[in-house]
């Protein structure tokens, strides 16, 4: 009995044993991790170094690819570009350089320099038209005046004699009378040479066109010629009123021309014209620094229509 005690004391040891090892054997793993969470092992910062330095590659990554695209697509727009040149003729680079050049605030001044300039131009234009057509108003008034001063049988030749003084006169201004009486050549204050007596430029309308960045435009001279050319033929009108009923149409018509071509620019050619007139008065210590200055025609017109 005492043996078979034994025996089963004997047999219960060993599993009693292997109970304590097994329990043991689980508690070191919970050990362990409760030593990590304790803080004993800092393997959680040393992972999140790993997991940084892995982040930075891959955005490290990711920018090498987008570089590589970006050099892609310059190369692909290089490309177009220069197929667009080939195709266009002209200089992309050149276009492009004029294009940053031009800010917006410089177009926009030079817009508004064009703007108040076209302005200031069509204001001008208008008033010497509206002048003009005033002064040609003088030639009705003057037929008016001789046909009531002649007899009734001679008003028609009266009226054609006036309107020969349009006709001829005008023909006259073109041909010679501009070219005499504002040709030139004039310096800088607008007075013609010394030694020069008349005009001797711009004969048929020469020089009336001016080069601009958009090609040729008529320039002011133009409207000129057309305010000069109504003051010219009113003085040869001024005339036709003193040969009334005594002299005949053919006639009439070469003075016209004559009077309008020659004798009335040749007058204004002294005055308006920067001749000699309108130079400083030097008579020895008398000394003027105008000239003779004629506001209306008093004296370039009408006397000279009257002599």
């Amino acid at each position: 009995s005492c043996r078979g005690s034994k025996g089963a004391r004997g047999s219960k040891m060993p599993r009693v044993a292997f109970v304590a090892a097994g329990y043991r054997a689980a508690m070191v793993p919970s050990l362990l991790m409760l030593a990590l969470v304790a803080g004993v092992f800092p393997v959680s910062s040393e992972l999140d170094a790993v997991s940084r330095e892995f982040q930075v590659s891959v955005l490290k990554a990711e920018l090498l690819e987008l570089r590589a695209m970006v050099r892609t697509q310059k190369a692909k727009l290089k490309d177009q570009g220069t197929q667009m040149q080939e195709m266009l003729g002209k200089p992309l680079e050149e276009a492009d350089s004029k294009r940053r050049l031009q800010t917006g605030s410089f177009v926009s001044v030079v817009t508004w320099e064009e703007t108040v300039m076209n302005y200031h131009l069509a204001m001008d234009s208008l008033w010497l038209m509206l002048c003009g057509a005033l002064v040609m108003i003088m030639h009705s008034g003057f037929a008016m005046l001789e046909a009531g001063c002649c007899r009734v049988k001679n008003t028609s030749n009266v009226l054609m004699k006036n309107m020969m003084n349009v006709c001829m006169g005008t023909l006259g201004w073109y041909f010679f009378g501009w070219g005499i009486a504002y040709g030139g050549p004039h310096n800088s204050d607008g007075l013609m040479p010394a030694g020069q007596f008349i005009g001797s430029q711009e004969f048929l309308s020469d020089g009336f066109l001016e080069e601009s960045r958009d090609g040729l435009k008529p320039s002011m001279k133009m409207l000129s010629w057309f305010f000069q050319w109504a003051f010219c033929t009113a003085g040869a009108t001024i005339v036709s009123g003193g040969v009334a009923e005594r002299v005949k149409s053919p006639s009439y018509a070469l003075f016209a021309f004559v009077m309008a071509g020659f004798i009335y620019p040749a007058i204004a050619s002294w005055c308006w014209g920067g001749g000699f007139l309108a130079r400083d008065i030097v008579l020895g210590s008398f000394h003027t620094s105008t000239g003779i200055s004629d506001f209306a025609g008093s004296g370039v017109v009408h006397v000279t229509g009257g002599i």
